[in-house]
């Protein structure tokens, strides 16, 4: 999280911004509604499911942003190749533009 000042004439307005992916806000709103607004004690066998949830959402997101730079890297890649007039390039959508 950011604490970020916005100064205007009449003011000093302190924000945050957070920035999360999409896996991390689902997991937020979902222990949001399990867990906070029952205001219980789950039980241990129940607080491990989601402790387990959440470590394989972590997983998963480093999955995904693992994708996210291989598709760059491919694009990247593919570009230079391409500008150099190598013909070793898959058919695919970068190799196309």
């Amino acid at each position: 999280m950011t604490e970020l000042v916005c100064q205007s004439m009449n003011a000093i307005i302190k924000f945050e911004i957070q920035v999360t992916t999409m896996l991390q806000h689902t997991y937020a709103e979902i222990e949001h509604d399990l867990i906070y607004k029952t205001g219980n004690v789950l039980p241990e066998k129940i607080q491990r499911q989601i402790n387990r949830t959440s470590t394989e959402l972590v997983g998963l997101d480093d999955e995904f942003e693992q994708i996210m730079n291989d598709i760059d890297n491919h694009i990247k890649s593919t570009y230079q190749k391409v500008d150099k007039n190598e013909l070793d390039v898959p058919i695919d959508s970068p190799s196309l533009r």
